[in-house]
């Protein structure tokens, strides 16, 4: 007779727990609010960001700051972002260290940054 409530009970704390763990709570676990994915395919470099608490619109709001996405290149700026999503072409043969970085419209940093190596054949 206890059983069913065991299993009842655990069911629905595993609901609880699912409710209460926000969708990206691999991010909250690195302190970072930043994620990138990105692809190599025919020289091109295909970056998609993630990120939480910051708008690449110019008209923010109180739940989030005004960003862009500062690209660097093997340590050099290479350009800026106001896309979530971007490529990056004509880049040489080689491994790259590609680094996004989170900052404001002044390019004053976030301190939100991610790097990741990108090797072109």
């Amino acid at each position: 007779m206890v059983r069913p409530f065991l299993i009842y009970g655990a069911f629905i704390l595993c609901i609880m727990l699912v409710a209460l763990f926000p969708q990206h709570a691999d991010l909250q676990e690195n302190n970072t609010n930043l994620s990138i994915k990105h692809d190599v395919q025919d020289g091109t470099v295909f970056v998609e960001c993630y990120i939480g608490g910051y708008t690449l619109r110019e008209e923010a709001n109180e739940e989030q700051a005004p960003a862009q996405l500062t690209v660097l290149i093997n340590g050099s700026k290479h350009s800026v972002q106001n896309q979530a999503a971007f490529r990056l072409q004509d880049l040489e043969e080689g491994s790259h260290q590609i680094c996004i970085e989170v900052t404001d419209q002044e390019g004053t940093s976030y301190e939100e940054k991610e790097c990741f190596k990108a090797t072109i054949k």
